[in-house]
């Protein structure tokens, strides 16, 4: 960490950031081998981003961490990016509670078949709403589940809550499968098998369960990701691909994985009634 007294404007904090940046950068010769230190630099402005030592700190932390992501460009901090990287951090450790205490809840979306207009499927969508932060997007908080390594535990939740619905179904005479979404990193697991075996070996008759993966996620583990899909179809689960025709997946991989179901994304189907 430096502190540098300056009160220049941001081409002139540039200027200096590359001053001290080119002796560090200059490549090093070990025994003829040319090795070279590549700097992340991250950009703080006293007071006016910051006005006192922890936050201070704190911000020059997540400046460096943005430098890092676009690889080592010199980051100037962002008024709010804190605030931002606050609430992730209490969403990530809010994780584990949040199932514990009953915070999360499923929501059911029925899929109806329109020939027969009879509703055959329903589409299992987990819903947190947190004691400080309200209602987080599931787009947010599967993210940071993943990005924290906990993702397997909201998908055991799920697992365990859609088993114990379905029971509650098929006692009141309603007989219908249920959808559930995978992640990227959850179909790249090893133990995504022993995860969804509980719920596999409960709908062995109508109850069909269809496992879900957006195509991009196919693609970032493609190998991994056939293994674990196909293992789980021999068990009795239908495979879906969802947002299809947005992740550049080619045939040859459908065709390894032969999917139930492709689920057209909606960029192509949105102004389908005015455009021929």
């Amino acid at each position: 960490l430096a502190l540098i007294e300056c009160s220049a404007d941001d081409d002139e904090i540039g200027a200096l950031v590359d001053r001290i940046r080119a002796p560090v950068e200059q490549p090093l010769y070990l025994q003829h081998t040319s090795i070279q230190l590549l700097l992340d630099i991250g950009v703080v402005r006293v007071p006016e981003h910051a006005n006192d030592i922890e936050s201070a700190w704190r911000r020059t932390v997540i400046a460096r961490d943005a430098s890092r992501q676009r690889r080592c460009a010199t980051f100037l901090y962002q008024p709010g990016m804190d605030e931002a990287h606050q609430r992730e951090l209490t969403i990530i450790q809010g994780i584990v509670p949040g199932i514990e205490q009953g915070e999360m809840s499923l929501v059911y979306q029925p899929k109806m078949a329109l020939a027969s207009a009879r509703i055959v499927q329903a589409e299992a969508l987990a819903r947190w709403n947190h004691p400080t932060l309200g209602p987080i997007s599931p787009d947010e908080f599967i993210q940071l589940a993943e990005r924290s390594g906990q993702i397997r535990l909201v998908t055991e939740w799920v697992v365990n809550q859609v088993c114990r619905d379905l029971a509650h179904w098929h006692t009141n005479g309603l007989s219908i499968g249920v959808a559930i979404n995978l992640s990227a990193d959850e179909i790249a697991q090893s133990e995504l098998e022993a995860t969804l075996a509980p719920l596999l070996e409960q709908c062995r008759t109508s109850e069909k369960i269809t496992l879900e993966v957006t195509e991009s996620a196919l693609l970032r583990d493609p190998q991994t990701a056939l293994q674990n899909l196909r293992a789980l179809k021999a068990r009795g689960a239908r495979i879906s691909v969802d947002d299809f025709g947005t992740g550049y997946s080619s045939l040859a991989q459908l065709k390894q994985l032969a999917p139930d179901e492709l689920k057209i994304d909606k960029s192509f189907v949105f102004g389908l009634a005015e455009t021929p």
